[in-house]
């Protein structure tokens, strides 16, 4: 996404001065660095774990573009791709597809996605337990760890695992192979983003396609439209999302 951002902003003749990553009020450097900055507006990435940090973000800059998968109860203009409807759609999908026993391994109790998986099981009356969920960090030994600990907990597997990302997705993948596991034979296998990895792994991950770089455009668009005046009440753009069918969910 941050690749689409910049491309967009050259296109249009503005330049990127500056980002940071896991932005947070409480590192004094990095507020005094925002502080320092002299630009005409922001595009802020992400669901922040800092409650204060749109605040903050939002009287610092007087243009601002919030980008991510849920909207924010602020007022400031918004692109935004609903990551709880995917994660809805995906456990849709595996139910669809006959699965009644599925695990979560992703964020906690605070993530949408983990919310929407709590959601279906509740709609679908999937049975369910606490050993079946396993809350991790979004990044690979993470997720690994996570997959460990959901077989150890469980002696019976369940028939599918919804990870609440990509790279998720594809370290529990690394992990079930590694135990000799088959992949969607013995267990289907479905996640959230589509990062390129997704279509390159084998098996090749089925998963919920979220439009980063159309997000990335449309939010330098509403960036541009804020500076020239063109709108003045805060605009919420809402991009789709769709399942993309490869090769980890097996039909029972």
């Amino acid at each position: 996404m941050t690749r689409s951002i910049e491309q967009a902003a050259v296109q249009r003749g503005f330049t990127l001065s500056f980002y940071f990553t896991n932005f947070t009020t409480e590192d004094p450097y990095i507020l005094e660095q925002v502080r320092s900055l002299n630009v005409n507006g922001a595009v802020c990435i992400g669901r922040f774990q800092d409650k204060n940090a749109l605040d903050f973000l939002k009287k610092q800059f007087k243009n601002i573009v919030y980008v991510a998968l849920s909207s924010v109860d602020t007022q400031m203009d918004q692109v935004i791709c609903d990551g709880y409807q995917a994660a809805l759609s995906a456990m849709n999908y595996l139910v669809e597809k006959g699965h009644r026993s599925i695990a979560y391994i992703g964020s906690g109790l605070t993530e949408r996605r983990f919310r929407a998986y709590q959601a279906a099981i509740q709609t679908h009356k999937l049975p369910h337990s606490s050993s079946m969920i396993c809350f991790c960090e979004y990044d690979g030994f993470s997720g690994h760890q996570a997959a460990e600990r959901l077989l150890r907990q469980n002696k019976t597997l369940p028939s599918a695992i919804f990870c609440a990302n990509d790279n998720t997705a594809i370290a529990v993948m690394r992990c079930l192979q590694e135990h000799n596991i088959r992949i969607p034979q013995d267990i289907s296998l479905m996640s959230i983003d589509d990062v390129t990895m997704s279509g390159m792994v084998t098996p090749a991950l089925t998963t919920i396609h979220v439009p980063k770089e159309e997000m990335g455009q449309v939010a330098i668009e509403v960036l541009e439209s804020r500076l020239i005046k063109r709108h003045s009440i805060p605009l919420k753009s809402e991009l789709p999302y769709k399942i993309v069918v490869r090769e980890t969910v097996k039909k029972l």
